[in-house]
C-alpha cells in the first residue's frame, strides 16, 4: 500500500525555513559565510582564514616585515656610529699629522720648530675629557697689549687732560669652558688687566633639548644689544668700540635669558633679564632692573656666509642705581683720557635702542649703527642722546669675514694661507696669512637742551695683519674732533694672541650638531 504524507505537514516547515532566514543572527552569519565553503557544525573547530578574526591582531607577514624594518634600520644606525668612529679617528689623526707637518716645516726656523713643539705637547692638557664625552673641559687664556701714542691741541688737553703715550695690557683673561650631560654648556673668565674683574660665568643650553627651539643662558654674561658690543673684541676689525657703543651698549650683567635661531639660522632672537650691574667701562650706567632684547634677520645669506646682508634691532628698559647716570666718552682709544661727559644724571627710567645693519661680499664688508640713549631725567623730563658709526673693510689676501648663526655676530677669521717663515701678505700665493684694510666714522651727541656733554666726530684708519688663527698685529690711526674744544691725533698698536683650544675626539654626531652651539672662545 502507497503511503504519503499530507500536504498540510508542509506548511510549518516552510514557516520555520522562512522564520529563521529572517532571524538578524542567522542572517549575519549566513552573509559572512565564505561562498564555497560547508557551514560550521556545532561543536567543530573553526577553520584557519588568511584574513584574520580579531582586527586587534597583527598579519603574520606584516608583523614579520615590520621586525626585518626595524632590524634593518638597527643595523643601519650601528654602520653610522662606526663610520662616525672610523672619522673620528681620522680627525684626530689629521691633527697629529699636522703637528708633525708644522715641526717638520719649521725645522729651519728655532722659534717657530719651539712653538710647534710646544703646542702639540699641551694639547693634551688644556683639555679633560671624563666618561666618554658626557664632561668636557678645557683651559685657556687669551692676551691682548696695547701701545698708545698721541696728542691733543692745547684747548682739547687742558679740558680733558694729556694723552699718555704707553705700552699696556689691554686683556688678559684666564678661561675655563666646556660641556656635560652632552647637552649643557658652561663657561668661567677672569680678567687680570686694565677692566680687571668676572667677564662669564654662565652655564646655557638650559631647555634646548625639551623646548628645541629655544635655549637659556643663566650667570654673568652679555646683554643682547648691538652688532659690535655682542661680536668679539678678537674679532672686531678695530681695536675698540665705536663711540656710541662704548658709551651706550651695555656689557656683562647678571641674570637670565632665553635665545634661539629659527629658519636655519637666518631669523635669531634672545631676551633677557638682568640686574646687579655696576658702572665699568662696558657699563656707563649702573642698572638694578633691565629688560634687553635683540632680533636679527638674514635676507641674504649664500655662500656659507660670503654673501650676506644682516639686519637687527635692539631695546632695552633699565632702572638706574641711585636713580643716577653718566654717560662718558673716549675716543676709541682704552688708554685716553674721556673727551666729552654729561657727568652725573638723577634719572628714574632709561631706555636704549639701536639699529644695525651689516653686509659681506667675498673680501669686502660694510657695517653700521645707530643707538640712542633716553634718559627721564628728574625736574627736566626725557632728554635724547645719540650717535651712530659706518665701518668697511677689505681683505686683501681674499678673506671673507665670517659669521656666526648661532649668536648673529661675526666670529674669528681663518686666514687661507696662515704666516710661515718667509710669508709675505703681498704676494700672492705666500705663507703670509691675511691682510685687511678697514676705515670708520663714527659720531656721538651728547647734548640736549639743559645738559652740554659735548659732541665728537672721529676718523678712524686701520690695518690688520692675521698672522694665524691665533695671532694679530693690529694698528689703528684716530683722528677725533669735539666741537668747540679742538682735536686730537692717536695712534694704536695691538699684539693679540688667542690660541685655540681643541677638544678631544668626539661622536662627530653629537658634535656637528652642538658645534654652532659651542662656538669658539668670545
Amino acid at each position: 500500500m502507497r503511503h504519503f504524507r499530507p500536504r498540510t505537514c508542509r506548511v510549518p516547515v516552510l514557516l520555520f525555513l522562512l522564520t529563521l532566514s529572517c532571524t538578524p543572527g542567522v542572517k549575519a552569519a549566513t552573509v559572512s559565510q565564505d561562498p564555497g565553503t560547508a557551514p560550521q557544525q556545532e561543536g567543530q573547530e573553526p577553520t584557519e582564514s588568511n584574513e584574520p578574526s580579531d582586527p586587534g591582531t597583527k598579519d603574520p607577514e606584516a608583523e614579520a616585515q615590520e621586525k626585518a624594518q626595524e632590524k634593518a634600520a638597527r643595523d643601519e644606525k650601528k654602520q653610522e656610529a662606526k663610520q662616525s668612529d672610523r672619522e673620528a679617528a681620522e680627525q684626530a689623526q689629521v691633527k697629529r699629522d699636522q703637528d708633525v707637518k708644522e715641526i717638520e716645516a719649521a725645522a729651519n726656523d728655532p722659534w717657530l720648530n719651539k712653538w710647534a713643539r710646544f703646542r702639540s705637547s699641551t694639547r693634551d692638557i688644556s683639555t679633560w675629557d671624563f666618561k666618554e664625552g658626557l664632561f668636557r673641559m678645557r683651559f685657556g687664556f687669551r692676551f691682548q697689549g696695547d701701545g698708545t701714542a698721541g696728542s691733543a691741541s692745547t684747548d682739547l688737553e687742558a679740558l680733558a687732560g694729556e694723552i699718555e703715550n704707553s705700552f699696556k695690557t689691554r686683556r688678559l683673561r684666564l678661561f675655563a669652558d666646556g660641556d656635560f650631560m652632552r647637552r649643557y654648556h658652561f663657561r668661567f673668565e677672569q680678567d687680570f688687566a686694565a677692566d680687571a674683574g668676572l667677564k662669564d660665568a654662565y652655564i646655557d643650553n638650559i631647555g634646548r633639548y625639551k623646548l628645541k627651539a629655544v635655549a637659556f643662558r643663566i650667570g654673568n654674561f652679555k646683554e643682547p644689544f648691538s652688532l659690535e658690543r655682542h661680536s668679539s673684541s678678537n674679532d672686531n676689525a678695530f681695536q675698540e668700540w665705536a663711540l656710541p657703543v662704548q658709551t651706550f651698549a651695555p656689557g656683562r650683567n647678571l641674570g637670565i635669558a632665553g635665545y634661539g635661531n629659527h629658519l636655519k639660522g637666518r631669523i635669531g632672537w634672545s631676551v633677557g633679564a638682568f640686574t646687579n650691574s655696576k658702572t665699568t667701562d662696558d657699563n656707563r650706567a649702573a642698572s638694578s632692573l633691565t629688560l634687553t632684547g635683540r632680533v636679527t634677520g638674514l635676507p641674504r645669506y649664500e655662500g656659507e656666509g660670503k654673501s650676506l646682508v644682516h639686519v637687527g634691532l635692539s631695546l632695552s628698559a633699565r632702572a638706574p642705581t641711585g636713580n643716577d647716570i653718566t654717560y662718558a666718552t673716549r675716543p676709541e682709544a682704552r688708554f685716553a683720557p674721556f673727551f666729552i661727559s654729561t657727568e652725573g644724571l638723577s634719572a628714574n627710567t632709561v631706555y636704549l635702542a639701536g639699529l644695525e645693519v651689516a653686509a659681506v661680499q667675498g673680501p669686502f664688508w660694510i657695517q653700521a649703527e645707530f643707538l640712542a640713549a633716553m634718559p627721564d631725567v628728574e625736574e627736566i623730563g626725557t632728554l635724547t642722546f645719540g650717535g651712530g658709526y659706518a665701518a668697511a673693510g677689505w681683505f686683501l689676501t681674499g678673506e671673507s669675514r665670517p659669521y656666526r648663526k648661532r649668536d648673529s655676530s661675526f666670529g674669528r677669521l681663518e686666514p687661507i694661507r696662515p704666516f710661515r717663515a718667509g710669508g709675505n701678505p703681498f704676494k700672492k700665493k705666500s705663507d703670509g696669512g691675511a691682510l685687511e684694510l678697514a676705515a670708520r666714522v663714527s659720531t656721538i651727541d651728547l647734548s640736549d637742551g639743559p645738559v652740554q656733554g659735548g659732541r665728537m666726530l672721529n676718523l678712524s684708519l686701520g690695518i690688520n695683519w692675521y698672522l694665524t688663527r691665533a695671532n694679530r698685529l693690529t694698528a689703528n690711526y684716530i683722528r677725533s674732533r669735539v666741537e668747540d674744544e679742538g682735536y686730537a691725533n692717536i695712534v694704536l698698536i695691538r699684539y693679540q694672541f688667542n690660541p685655540g683650544y681643541h677638544w678631544p675626539p668626539l661622536d662627530p654626531r653629537w658634535r656637528q650638531k652642538n658645534e654652532e652651539e659651542i662656538g669658539d672662545v668670545d
